[in-house]
Order: structure tokens, then C-alpha cells, then sequence
């Protein structure tokens, strides 16, 4: 299943909802991968999920030139 959040607006719930919808969904799948995208500069969900290193895995973003 893949979902995408986007929103050019600020301060709608973005980044919550996300980090909502990707914890529960993991807690109710806990057989399958969840991988979150967190294409914002700010790193708001990234920064959410990061709490438990051990289960969560940071692949960083390489801006090309």
C-alpha cells in the first residue's frame, strides 16, 4: 500500500497526520516494512520517528548539484 500526504499549504496537519498513519499502520502490520519518505527541508516526521534508533532506519537524502 503507498500513501502520500502533500499539502502546499502550512500548518494543516501534514506532518501529524503522517507520523499518525505510518505508526498505526506499522503496530498493525508488524510483519511488513513501513518506509516513510520525508521530503520536507524541515524533517518534522523524521525527526517523530527517530525516538527508537534500533527500529527505525534514517536513509539520508543526497541533493544532486
Amino acid at each position: 500500500m503507498k500513501y502520500c500526504f502533500w499539502n502546499n499549504k502550512g500548518g494543516v496537519g501534514k506532518t501529524f497526520l503522517t507520523f499518525a498513519v505510518s505508526t498505526e499502520y506499522a503496530i498493525n502490520h508488524p510483519n511488513e516494512l513501513v518506509v516513510v519518505a520525508d521530503m520536507c527541508p524541515q524533517a518534522n516526521v523524521s525527526e517523530m520517528l527517530c525516538i527508537d534508533r534500533k527500529t527505525v532506519t534514517i536513509i539520508p537524502c543526497i541533493k544532486s548539484m
